[in-house]
């Protein structure tokens, strides 16, 4: 049987949140910017540790900020500066393993794309939300129609994948446990080398420190580095 890794892409994939950093940059000049990045930061805690739907977080950090096109473009700079350690240690396995890895992330594909390219991760991998523009390349929000930018919206792109396999879902936060929750993934791994959140950690099937940890705890190779631990 086939195994899928579905990687979440903010704290994961990255060691940054993606919006987060985007809004950090776009508000630079901004008088009030700290009152605000606060705020946009403790939106997405609360998204990532259930406390509040994705929907209503991803539209109220939205409405925060307004981002254009070279702001985009300053973040993915960042965000290729910043790929996890353990995942670019293991960029030669994740390349030879492409058909079957898919990033699914609330993040944005213009965010994700350019970073997950270089590891052999196609485009059409790429499951996550979309910014909508004008014709100057100012942000004026995003698809909604987008499963990844609703409610359980991880949950509803794996159904729509409907994936003949077993699905591996790895990521640090409440949007990737509901895939197990859902029934839509078959394991779930909390991926803690980044950031730890213990009330995902305490639901997880397994807690992985590195990428190494994920694909022992997987059966997919032997993991580099010790520490896996499988509830």
């Amino acid at each position: 049987m086939q195994t899928y890794l579905i990687f979440d892409f903010d704290s994961t994939f990255v060691s940054l949140e993606g919006l987060d950093e985007l809004a950090r940059i776009t508000l630079r000049d901004v008088p009030d910017r700290a009152e605000r990045l606060a705020r946009i930061e403790e939106l997405t805690r609360d998204s990532m540790e259930g406390r509040l739907g994705f929907e209503t977080s991803l539209q109220r950090r939205l409405a925060l900020f307004v981002p254009r096109d070279e702001h985009i473009a300053e973040t993915v700079a960042l965000l290729k500066d910043r790929v996890t350690p353990s995942f670019t240690r293991n960029r030669a396995l994740l390349e030879s393993r492409a058909e079957s890895v898919y990033i699914i992330s609330g993040g944005f594909r213009e965010l994700i794309i350019p970073v997950v390219n270089s590891f052999g991760i196609a485009p059409e991998r790429v499951l996550a939300n979309t910014f909508v523009r004008d014709a100057q390349g100012t942000v004026t929000g995003c698809d909604m129609d987008n499963f990844c930018a609703q409610n359980e919206g991880k949950v509803k792109q794996l159904r729509a994948l409907g994936l003949d396999g077993r699905v591996v879902m790895v990521g640090d936060g409440h949007t990737d446990y509901q895939a197990r929750a859902a029934g839509v993934a078959d394991m779930f791994v909390a991926f803690t080398e980044n950031v730890e959140r213990p009330g995902i950690v305490e639901r997880a099937d397994a807690v992985a420190r590195s990428l190494s940890e994920v694909l022992a705890a997987v059966g997919l190779t032997d993991g580099l580095e010790a520490g896996i631990v499988a509830k």
